[in-house]
């Protein structure tokens, strides 16, 4: 799954993913921001994750 988010250059980001929206798990919180827009790849998504999933990514201050 490829995620592309407007992003500051040099900003910190976290990105999380959810099946429910309700309990969200950490797939990284160190994506350092690109120009404009980001790209992140959730390489964890395979065969077996075959419902749908919800993906939020967080600012850091």
């Amino acid at each position: 799954m490829t995620i592309e988010f407007n992003s500051s250059q040099g900003a910190v980001y976290g990105v999380e993913v959810s099946s429910d929206l309700l309990v969200w798990d950490e797939l990284d919180d160190g994506v350092i921001g690109e120009k404009e827009v980001t790209i992140f790849i959730d390489d964890i998504m395979g065969p077996e994750n075959k419902g749908v999933l919800f993906y939020r990514v967080r600012k850091f201050d």
